[in-house]
């Protein structure tokens, strides 16, 4: 079955009409005009004005933004294009951090701290843990985000221009690191212009013409 499914999908003032699929395990570069919008639809940010929205067995029709972020928060996970974090604290507690606000501990259970010890050594800074965020270069801030955004194992990964602060060579290695959470399964949707980025992906969708609702 298909992971996502949008049908004649519509966000005011951004896009409409958009029909989509995106098969389970996929990549998917998403471009053009609204790219993001798009990409914070599927990601549960935003509600529809139109049409319809499958995600697994879920039939998304709520207009409810608090409904979408309890579907979020179990089945995606989201890398915005401006990297947040902490710079005074370690690269851990930046990890962490996410987690402890919505489950109201300081202390992460077995589990995660085996998949955080996981991702940390399979994206390659699992010696920087103990390090403060601030002495990070932008690949490795980027990776931080990525544990970060991985740390609960969802089954799609949203990821807005990835390109965004990095060198084309730190592009590269970080491409490596989204096909290595790839392999694990997981559905990467990518909104991004870069070639790299898109020649990366195995399909690519564009927002183009009567899509479009403004400019």
């Amino acid at each position: 079955m298909s992971k996502i499914q949008l049908k004649y999908a519509a966000v005011e003032p951004y896009f409409q009409k958009v029909n989509l699929v995106v098969e389970k395990g996929a990549s998917l570069a998403i471009t053009g005009a609204y790219r993001n919008e798009l990409l914070q639809t599927i990601g549960c940010f935003r509600v529809l004005t139109n049409g319809t929205y499958r995600l697994e067995y879920h039939q998304n029709e709520t207009k409810d933004v608090g409904d979408l972020a309890v579907l979020r928060q179990t089945k995606m996970g989201y890398l915005p294009a401006q990297d947040e974090f902490l710079k005074d604290e370690t690269v851990l507690e930046n990890i962490q951090l996410p987690f402890f606000f919505q489950t109201g501990t300081n202390k992460l259970p077995g589990a995660r701290k085996q998949r955080l010890d996981q991702l940390s050594k399979l994206i390659g800074i699992h010696e920087l843990l103990g390090k403060k965020a601030v002495h990070l270069n932008a690949f490795q801030i980027k990776c931080m985000a990525l544990i970060r955004a991985c740390l609960h194992a969802p089954s799609i990964l949203l990821i807005e221009e990835p390109e965004k602060a990095l060198t084309e060579a730190q592009l590269e290695k970080f491409i490596q690191c989204l096909r290595s959470v790839k392999a694990e399964g997981v559905t990467l949707i990518i909104s991004s212009e870069n070639p790299t980025v898109c020649a990366s992906c195995q399909d690519v969708f564009e927002l183009t013409g009567e899509q479009i609702l403004s400019n």
